[in-house]
């Protein structure tokens, strides 16, 4: 039953990462709470102790914060970003490896239009470009080629120009792949593909942006683990892509990975989102879930998987 969090008002932005929260205030303050285990909660060493009310984080003042697997990341007002948490593979992008239990500005990134975090060990923003123009930076993990650079490297501590991208709007990622939406509303994606998340008609890994097949008019884009779903926005058209284990691309079957874009029924779709093996979209006033429900994170009710569009059950 959604509870009331206490102390925190004049929400703008919320974002809820694997396994804490945080949030924008209308006054630019940040607060999260949850797990505090890899210090990202901002709030001072890593602990193992719950935090579950909203604590403070000591951070300059921000337009959206980006909870993650195990950091936190925050668009501030001046468009520079700030990370905090884990930092195992250079995640937090502030050149090193070492945790941080507090804020940390990225050195070198300005003029952040979008920032991501996913729910992987890696992060990507659309950024400056000293040549002109904005790019698609990327750092952190890169054993599947999420950052967009070759495999002989790893991981990478610093934010590094994903080459090849002409013009990002921004930016979105997922586990192990990411996509960005471009200002003709075209969509390329990158780095995991082994069930066809990325789009581009193949099932090959991919370590340099790949165009997705069919789709145009698309501005917003929701990588989950192994799918993608996007909202043609003027036609009002969702389309998802990659695995249909569970069900999450929405086309009232189950199995089979599906390697380009498929659209799904219905019209009139606004806004897409997609988290792990699960999807939601809304039409109107009425908020549909499909895919993944074993612990009943679909809201229709039940525990039982759905393959397609599913009405939240009203209380």
């Amino acid at each position: 039953v959604p509870t009331r969090v206490p102390n925190v008002r004049d929400v703008r932005f919320l974002s809820v990462g694997r396994a804490h929260t945080c949030v924008v205030s209308g006054d630019g303050e940040v607060s999260c709470w949850g797990s505090n285990e890899s210090a990202q909660l901002g709030i001072g060493p890593a602990d193992s102790i719950p935090h579950p009310e909203p604590q403070r984080v000591g951070c300059s003042k921000a337009k959206k914060v980006q909870a993650s697997k195990g950091h936190t990341c925050i668009e501030t007002l001046t468009k520079t970003a700030e990370c905090w948490g884990a930092n195992q593979f250079g995640q937090l992008g502030d050149g090193t490896t070492t945790q941080r239990s507090e804020p940390t500005r990225l050195p070198g990134l300005t003029g952040i239009e979008k920032l991501s975090a996913g729910d992987g060990d890696f992060t990507c923003a659309v950024a400056s470009n000293p040549a002109g123009g904005d790019a698609v930076y990327c750092w952190g993990l890169n054993d599947k080629g999420q950052i967009g650079q070759p495999l002989t490297t790893t991981s990478n501590p610093t934010p590094t120009i994903v080459a090849g991208i002409t013009d990002p709007d921004k930016v979105f990622i997922g586990v192990e792949h990411a996509c960005a939406t471009l200002s003709d509303t075209t969509v390329e994606c990158w780095g995991s593909n082994e069930h066809g998340q990325l789009g581009d008609g193949t099932s090959a890994t991919r370590f340099t942006p790949a165009k997705v097949k069919g789709v145009i008019g698309m501005t917003e884009v929701a990588p989950g683990v192994a799918h993608t779903c996007g909202t043609e926005n003027a036609a009002g058209v969702t389309k998802c892509w990659g695995s249909n284990e569970h069900g999450q691309i929405g086309l009232g079957e189950v199995g089979g990975d599906r390697l380009s874009p498929t659209r799904i029924a219905g019209e009139g779709w606004e806004t897409v989102t997609a988290d792990g093996d699960s999807s939601c979209g809304t039409r109107g006033t009425t908020t549909y879930c499909w895919g993944r429900n074993d612990e009943g994170q679909l809201g229709d009710g039940t525990t039982e998987d759905r393959s397609e569009p599913t009405p939240l059950a009203q209380r």
